[in-house]
C-alpha cells in the first residue's frame, strides 16, 4: 500500500496520525479582503465577518485566488458527534497529499473500486428508487471493497442513503470491507465553528447551510475561504480522479449521476473525456433526468448510425435549412480545452455544436429548451451565492452567451461518440438492476485501465471470479465454458472449495446460483484429501469432511435474528455428534442418523436395487448436506438453490418445513414464530408444486414417489415426513389422497369393484373364494391370460415394490392359490375398518345391555356376572392391547418420543381426552364393580361405568371421520369445542359468584356445610338459569321484597342474567359462526390429515376385530420368537421388512 504513495509525502510511521498531519503542513484558506455584496453592502461575498478596520473594496469582483490567503490548518481530528476522522484543507491542496493522508496516515485499505456519487439536494427520489439505490450500492461496495465518495451533506438524498448503508452494516455487526468518504465544502457545514478553535469566539453571517451526515467513515473538507457558498462538486470529482490514477495507482473509478445540479455537467464531461464511465439514474434530479431522456430518445438512431458506420452522411441529411434558426450565437463554434486527450481534441476542433445537435433530429429544439432551463437555474444560483442582482429579462451578456454555448456543447457531446459509449443509464422500471449496471461500468473502467498499462490487465480467472463475486447472472457461452473448466480443474480444488464455502457463508446467492448453472462435479470439488482428514481428526467421517468447514463458527454464523441454531447448540467446535443431536431435536428421532459410520447406501441397499452412478450419488448427498446446513443456519434463499438441484426434492422440502416449525419453539417472540411458520409453509408449497408436476405427468409414479423410502434420508418417506411435519396442505393434495385411497382399498379398484367389496364384507370374505374360482377357471379372460402367461415362459408378474411394504400395485399371478385372495382380502385396510366398526357396534350393544339390565352387585343370589359383561371385558382388554401396540409402533425410536407422538395435542387430542379416559374409567369401574358389595356403595361403580359408556359412544364418532362428507364437519365440531370450553369456564365462575353471593344474603344460616346441600341449594338453582328456569329464584325473592338483602340480590340477579343469558350466549353463537367461516377451508386439510392417520393405523392393524385380534397377535408373537431363535437365517429378511414400509419402519 505504501508503495502507491510518493516517499516525499509519507509521514513518519512512528508518530500519531494527528502529528503526521502537522508534518504534512496542510493549509486552510481565510478571506482577508472585504468585498461587499451588491445585495448587502454590510456583508462580504465570503459571508464571513471582517473587522471594522477593514476597508470595503466596492469596485472589485471578489475572487478567492486574490482576496484570500493560506494558513496552516488546525482543523483535524475526530468529529465529536460520530468519532470519525476529519480534515480541513485548502482548495489548492495537492490532491496527492490528501491521498497520502487517506492511505498512509489514516491507513485505509486500498479500494478495488471508487464510486463518485453526484446527487441533488433539491430533489428526493421516490421510495422505489431509494430501495434500489440502497440495495445496489451496498452490494456493489461489498463486492468490490469500494470507496464511496459523496459530499457528506445530510440534506442530499444520496449522502443520506450511503450513511444509512454504513449505519446498517455497523448495527448488524457485519463485516464492512468498504468505506464512505465525505468530501464537502468547509464553509457549508452547519456547526463547523465547533471544530475550529481559532474562530469559536468569532461570529459570522453564515451558519452553514447543510448538516453533516455522521455515518460516513472519513471526512475531507476543502476550504476556499467562503461560507454558505455554492459547492459544484468539482473538488470531490478531481479528488476521486487523483485517487484513481495518481501516483502509481490504477484503481477503477465510476461516477454515478443520481440527480445532479446544473453545475455537475462540467464534472461529468471531464470524467467522460478521461474515459471514466458514468452511470445515469433516471428519476433523481434535473440533470440526470434530462440526460436520460435524450439518451433514451436517441438510442435507436445512434445505434443504427454506429452499425452502418455512416455517421457524417446520415447526420447531414437530418439537418435541413428550415431548422437552422435555433437562436444560438455559438452554434458554429468549437470548444476544445487544454486537458483534452488527442481523440477528444480532434473531435472538439472538427465538430461544432451544430454537428453535435444533428443526432437529435426533430427533438433539437426541445433539447435546447431543456438545456437553457438547466443553465438558467445554475446561473440564478450563481448570482445568489455571489451576492449579485440577477439581471432583469432573459438577455445574456457575451460572456454568458459563450458559457451557455459551452454548456450546450458539453451536454450535446454526451449524446455523441466517443463520450456516449462511456455512459450507462438506469431506470427503476427496467428489468436490469442498478447493481448490474454498476458492474458493467466497473468492467469498462477496469478495461480502460488495462488498455493504458498491460500489467493491470486481469486474467480470465480473475475476471470470472470477479463476475461471480458480484453475483451477476448473465454470462456468455464462452464465459460459462471457461468457468466450468476452471472450477473442474483438479489442481484448484482447495481454492475453489474455499471460495464456494466462503460464498455460502456470506449468503452470496447469485454467486452460488451461477455455480449451480455450470457443469461442475461437486463430488470432485468436495473430494476428501489427506490434508483435510488430518485437520479434521475423528470428528467427521471421510465423506463428510466438508461439513467441518461449513459448521465452523465463522461460517455457520448468521446475523439474521431468526438464526436460532446456537440456541440449541452454541458449541464453537460443532462436531458430528452435535449435528446428529440437533437434527434429532428438530426433525425427530424417527429419522435415523444421517452421519453415522455406515456408508450412505448401506441402510437401504438390496439385491434388487443397485446404484449405477456413484458420482451422482455422492453429489446428491453433498447437495443434501449443504441444503440442511442452509436450513439450520437460516439461509433459506440459498437452500432453495440447492433444493432445485436435488433429485429428492419432495422429502427435502418437507424436512425443511419440519425443521423451521421446530425452530419456532426457540423463537424469542410471536412475530419471529409467525415468520418461521410462514417460511415453513413456503417450503411445503414447494413440495406441493413438485408433487403436482409429477402427478400431472404420471399419476401412478407420482403416488409411488410419495411413498418411496428415500436412501438419502435413511428410509424416511415423503408421506411419513409430511405427517410428522404436520403438513396438512400437502396431505390434502390429489396425489396424496389418491395414494391413500389406493392403499385403503389395496389391489381393488376404488370405483369399479365397490359393489363386489360390499358383498365380500357382508359374507366375511367367503364370497371372495367363489369369485376367485370363477375368475380363474370360468372367466372369458382366462384364455387370454393363459396365452400371455405362456408367452412369458410362465414367469410370475414382476414385483414393483418391496414385498414387505405397500404393494397395492402388484397383481396376482394367474396360478396364485385361491385362499391367498381370501387372506389378502382380510388384510385390506378397508376390510379391517369395516370389521372394526362392526366389532365396535357389537361392543356398544353388549356394554349397553348389561349396563341397563345386568349390572348389579355380586351377592350369594347372583354370584356370577352376565356373559355380555364378560365379553365386554375381553373386548375392551383386546382394544387396550391394540392401543398399546399402536403406541409402541410409532415412528419415534425412543419411548418418550412415542408417547409424545401418540398424545400429540395438536392432532391427536382425542387420544388424551377421549381414548385414555375411556380405559381408565372402565378399569376403575371394574375395580369398584368387584369391591363394592352393597347397593349404596355400588352406585359409585355404576356412575363410573355410565360415564365410560358415554365416552365409548362419543368415541364412535371417530370411526365416521374418514368419510369425506362427514369428516370436515367433525373437524369443525372439534374446533368449536375449544371455544366452548372457554365459555364454560366463564359461566362456571359467574354461577359460583352469583350463587354464593345471593345465598349469603337471602339464605344465610339455612344451608348446611355439606357437599350435597351446597350443590342442591347454591349451584343447581343458578345453573338452571342457563336453561331459562328461574321461576323458583323469583318466587324466593318476592317472598320478602322490601328487605335490603332482597334489593341487593335483585341487582346482582339482573346483572347475572344480562351477562350470562344474553351477552355470553349470543357472543358464543357469534363466535361459532366466525369459527365455522374461518376454518371451513382448513377443516378439509385437517380431515385429510386425520384420514391419513386412520389409514396408517388400519394398514398396520391386525385383521378381524376385537376380541378376535388377539389371535393374530398370538401368531405374530410366535413368529417373532421363531425369528429371534433363528436370527442368522432371518437377518437380511428382517432388515428389509423393518425399513420398507411406507408409513413407518
Amino acid at each position: 500500500m505504501n508503495s502507491l504513495i510518493p516517499l516525499v509525502m509519507m509521514p513518519d510511521k512512528s508518530v500519531s496520525w494527528d502529528d503526521a498531519i502537522k508534518q504534512l503542513k496542510i493549509q486552510k484558506r481565510v478571506c482577508k479582503t472585504f468585498v461587499p455584496k451588491e445585495t448587502n453592502k454590510e456583508c462580504c461575498v465570503c459571508n464571513y465577518n471582517h473587522s471594522e478596520n477593514d476597508v470595503p473594496h466596492f469596485n472589485e469582483t471578489w475572487n478567492w485566488k486574490i482576496h484570500t490567503e493560506q494558513e496552516t490548518t488546525d482543523c483535524y481530528g475526530v468529529l465529536p458527534q460520530s468519532t470519525k476522522r476529519y480534515l480541513r484543507c485548502d482548495v489548492e491542496t495537492d490532491l496527492e497529499q490528501l491521498c497520502s493522508v487517506l492511505l498512509g496516515v489514516w491507513n485505509m485499505i486500498t479500494p478495488g473500486l471508487i464510486m463518485r456519487m453526484i446527487g441533488d439536494i433539491d430533489k428526493t427520489p421516490n421510495i422505489k428508487i431509494q430501495k434500489e439505490l440502497l440495495q445496489s450500492i451496498s452490494d456493489a461496495a461489498i463486492a468490490s471493497d469500494a470507496w464511496v465518495i459523496t459530499n457528506g451533506y445530510n440534506e442530499e438524498s444520496i449522502s443520506e442513503l450511503v450513511g444509512e448503508i454504513m449505519y446498517t452494516c455497523e448495527m448488524n455487526n457485519s463485516h464492512r470491507n468498504f468505506s464512505a468518504i465525505a468530501v464537502g465544502k468547509w464553509g457549508n457545514i452547519n456547526g463547523r465553528h465547533k471544530l475550529d478553535e481559532s474562530t469559536s469566539s468569532i461570529t459570522h453571517k453564515g451558519h452553514g447551510r447543510y448538516k453533516l451526515e455522521l455515518n460516513h467513515t472519513e471526512y475531507i473538507f476543502f476550504d476556499d475561504g467562503t461560507c454558505d457558498s455554492l459547492d459544484t462538486g468539482e473538488f470531490a470529482s478531481n479528488f476521486a480522479r487523483q485517487i484513481s490514477s495518481g501516483g502509481r495507482r490504477r484503481i477503477p473509478l465510476i461516477t454515478l449521476l443520481i440527480g445532479g445540479t446544473p453545475h455537475s455537467l462540467s464534472s461529468i464531461y471531464t470524467d467522460l473525456k478521461k474515459s471514466i464511465p458514468v452511470v445515469v439514474v433516471n428519476g433523481c434530479g434535473s440533470l440526470a433526468d434530462t440526460l436520460y431522456k435524450y439518451l433514451k430518445l436517441t438510442e435507436s438512431s445512434y445505434q443504427s448510425l454506429k452499425d452502418k458506420n455512416q455517421n457524417s452522411v446520415s447526420l447531414d441529411e437530418s439537418f435541413n435549412a428550415s431548422e437552422d434558426d435555433l437562436d444560438i450565437p455559438t452554434i458554429n463554434e468549437t470548444f476544445a480545452e487544454d486537458d483534452d486527450d488527442d481523440e477528444t481534441k480532434v473531435l472538439s476542433t472538427s465538430r461544432t455544436t451544430k454537428d453535435m445537435l444533428r443526432l437529435l433530429g426533430k427533438s433539437r429544439r426541445d433539447f435546447i429548451k431543456d438545456v437553457r432551463e438547466l443553465y438558467y437555474n445554475g446561473r440564478k444560483e450563481n448570482y445568489e451565492t455571489q451576492g449579485k442582482r440577477l439581471p432583469v429579462g432573459e438577455l445574456l451578456s457575451l460572456e454568458e452567451e459563450k458559457a451557455l454555448g459551452k454548456y450546450l456543447y458539453q451536454m450535446a457531446s454526451c449524446l455523441n461518440a466517443p463520450l456516449r459509449d462511456k455512459i450507462r443509464f438506469f431506470d427503476v422500471d427496467s428489468s436490469k438492476s442498478l447493481k448490474e449496471t454498476i458492474y458493467y461500468a466497473f468492467v469498462q473502467a477496469s478495461d480502460n485501465l488495462s488498455q493504458e498499462k498491460k500489467k493491470y490487465h486481469k486474467t480470465i480467472d480473475e475476471q470470472l471470479h470477479l463476475a461471480l463475486r458480484w453475483c451477476i447472472g448473465d454470462t456468455t457461452e464462452n464465459q460459462s465454458a471457461t468457468i466450468t473448466k476452471i472450477w473442474n480443474d483438479t489442481n484448484k480444488i482447495k481454492d475453489n472449495r474455499s471460495c464456494l464455502i466462503n460464498a455460502l457463508s456470506k449468503n452470496m446467492l447469485m454467486f452460488v446460483m451461477n455455480i449451480m448453472k455450470l457443469d461442475i462435479d461437486l463430488a470432485i470439488l468436495f473430494r476428501s484429501t489427506d490434508n483435510s482428514l488430518t485437520k479434521i481428526g475423528t470428528h467427521w467421517s471421510d465423506k463428510n469432511h466438508y461439513l467441518h468447514e461449513l459448521y465452523l463458527d465463522k461460517n455457520r454464523k448468521n446475523n439474521d435474528p431468526l438464526y436460532l441454531l446456537d440456541h440449541i447448540n452454541s458449541e464453537n467446535n460443532f462436531t458430528k455428534e452435535d449435528l446428529v443431536t440437533v437434527l434429532k431435536y428438530l426433525v425427530g428421532d424417527f429419522m435415523p442418523s444421517l452421519y453415522d459410520s455406515q456408508s450412505h447406501t448401506k441402510l437401504m441397499s438390496s439385491e434388487t436395487e443397485k446404484l449405477n452412478d456413484k458420482e451422482n450419488t455422492d453429489a446428491e448427498y453433498i447437495y443434501r448436506d449443504i441444503f440442511l446446513w442452509c436450513i439450520l443456519t437460516y439461509r433459506l434463499d440459498m437452500a432453495k438453490i440447492f433444493l432445485s438441484q436435488m433429485k429428492t426434492r419432495i422429502c427435502s422440502a418437507l424436512i425443511a418445513s419440519k425443521i423451521l416449525k421446530s425452530f419456532a419453539d426457540y423463537a424469542p417472540d410471536q412475530a419471529a414464530k409467525d415468520i418461521l411458520f410462514a417460511k415453513a409453509n413456503d417450503f411445503e408449497t414447494h413440495a406441493i408444486e413438485f408433487v403436482r408436476c409429477a402427478y400431472v405427468k404420471n399419476k401412478h409414479k407420482a403416488c409411488q414417489l410419495i411413498m418411496r423410502s428415500t436412501n438419502l434420508y435413511k428410509g424416511v418417506t415423503s408421506l411419513q415426513m409430511a405427517f410428522a411435519a404436520d403438513n396438512k396442505r400437502f396431505i390434502h393434495e390429489d396425489a396424496c389422497q389418491a395414494l391413500l385411497t389406493n392403499i385403503w382399498y389395496d389391489r381393488v379398484d376404488p370405483v369399479q369393484e365397490q359393489k363386489l367389496l360390499v358383498v365380500n364384507i357382508l359374507t366375511f370374505g367367503i364370497a371372495q373364494i367363489f369369485i376367485s374360482i370363477y375368475l380363474k377357471y370360468f372367466s372369458n379372460n382366462t384364455n387370454v391370460k393363459s396365452k400371455n402367461h405362456n408367452v412369458t415362459n410362465q414367469e410370475p408378474p414382476k414385483r414393483q415394490l418391496e414385498k414387505n411394504g405397500i404393494d397395492y400395485t402388484d397383481d396376482y399371478g394367474i396360478d396364485e392359490k385361491i385362499f391367498r385372495h381370501f387372506f389378502h382380502f382380510h388384510n385390506r385396510p378397508i376390510t379391517k375398518y369395516c370389521y372394526t366398526c362392526l366389532g365396535y357396534i357389537l361392543f356398544l350393544t353388549f356394554f349397553s345391555y348389561y349396563m341397563l339390565f345386568a349390572f348389579h352387585p355380586l351377592s350369594k343370589k347372583n354370584p356370577n356376572i352376565h356373559w355380555t359383561e364378560i365379553l365386554t371385558i375381553i373386548t375392551i382388554t383386546t382394544m387396550l392391547s391394540e392401543e398399546i401396540r399402536q403406541l409402541l409402533s410409532q415412528d419415534n425410536r425412543k419411548l418418550i418420543g412415542k408417547i409424545r407422538s401418540y398424545f400429540d395435542l395438536n392432532n391427536r387430542i382425542s387420544n388424551l381426552f377421549l381414548v385414555l379416559p375411556q380405559y381408565l374409567l372402565f378399569y376403575t369401574g371394574l375395580v369398584l364393580r368387584f369391591t363394592q358389595k352393597t347397593p349404596e356403595s355400588f352406585v359409585s361403580a355404576r356412575i363410573v361405568m355410565a360415564l365410560d359408556l358415554e365416552l365409548s359412544f362419543i368415541r364412535s364418532i371417530l370411526f365416521i371421520g374418514i368419510v369425506a362428507d362427514i369428516g370436515p364437519k367433525i373437524v369443525m365440531i372439534r374446533k368449536m369445542t375449544n371455544d366452548l370450553f372457554l365459555f364454560i369456564i366463564i359461566i362456571v365462575i359467574f354461577i359460583f359468584g352469583y350463587g354464593v353471593a345471593s345465598r349469603s344474603m337471602t339464605a344465610y344460616g339455612t344451608i348446611e356445610f355439606k357437599g350435597q346441600n351446597i350443590l342442591r341449594d347454591i349451584i343447581y338453582p343458578v345453573y338452571y338459569f342457563v336453561h331459562g328456569s328461574f321461576d323458583n329464584e323469583r318466587t324466593q325473592l318476592e317472598a320478602v321484597p322490601d328487605t335490603s338483602t332482597t334489593i341487593a340480590t335483585q341487582v346482582i340477579f339482573a346483572f347475572h342474567m344480562l351477562f350470562v343469558n344474553i351477552l355470553l350466549i349470543n357472543l358464543l353463537i357469534a363466535l361459532f359462526s366466525f369459527t365455522i367461516n374461518d376454518i371451513q377451508t382448513q377443516a378439509h386439510y385437517v380431515w385429510a390429515y386425520d384420514r391419513c392417520e386412520i389409514i396408517r393405523i388400519y394398514h398396520a392393524r391386525p385383521a378381524l376385530f376385537p376380541p378376535f385380534t388377539f389371535l393374530i397377535s398370538i401368531v405374530r408373537l410366535f413368529r417373532w420368537c421363531w425369528r429371534k431363535l433363528n436370527k442368522d437365517h432371518y437377518a437380511n429378511r428382517m432388515f428389509d421388512e423393518e425399513h420398507s414400509h411406507c408409513f413407518s419402519k
